[in-house]
């Protein structure tokens, strides 16, 4: 009996899984919607689809993906945001070596509306090591420049 309520637990569960639908603004903001066309037009080419089950659900049979090993360092995603005359940029990465690497790094470099080169600066990860598939943070802070109009973002770290 215990089984069989536990057996329809999941299969409602499974009728409610949503898809959704995240993009991020021109501030870093992450945004979702079940529905595509509430989007901005100008944020739909950016917005990805996820799936969205009610949290306390998990089907143990169903074994969580490990991530792939892309055989380098990945970018996961950074945002921005101006504060107090400060330029943050933050974001995400990931050691998709199959070792550990150390002194993880992420180079940031900035451009003007002509796209030419500004500066360049540098910031750890946190945490400074990252083992294989274990994503990191970073957080860059540079005094506000008015002529920044892009940035590019480089993960440096080897095995």
């Amino acid at each position: 009996m215990v089984l069989l309520g536990l057996w329809a637990a999941a299969a409602f569960a499974q009728q409610r899984t949503v898809t959704l639908w995240r993009w991020v603004d021109e501030l870093g903001r992450a945004h979702y919607t079940d529905n595509p066309e509430e989007i901005p037009a100008r944020y739909r080419p950016t917005a990805v689809p996820g799936v969205f089950s009610p949290s306390g659900v998990h089907n143990p049979s169903t074994p969580t993906p490990e991530a792939p090993r892309s055989g380098r360092m990945e970018l996961l995603e950074d945002s921005y945001y101006l504060e107090e005359g400060f330029l943050h940029v933050k974001g995400k990465v990931r050691n998709g070596f199959t070792q550990p690497v150390n002194q993880v790094k992420v180079k940031i470099s900035f451009f003007d509306a002509n796209n030419h080169f500004l500066m360049a600066e540098t910031t750890l990860v946190n945490p400074l090591s990252l083992a294989a598939g274990q994503a990191g943070s970073f957080h860059l802070i540079v005094k506000q420049n008015d002529a920044i109009d892009s940035y590019t973002i480089e993960v440096l770290g080897r095995p």
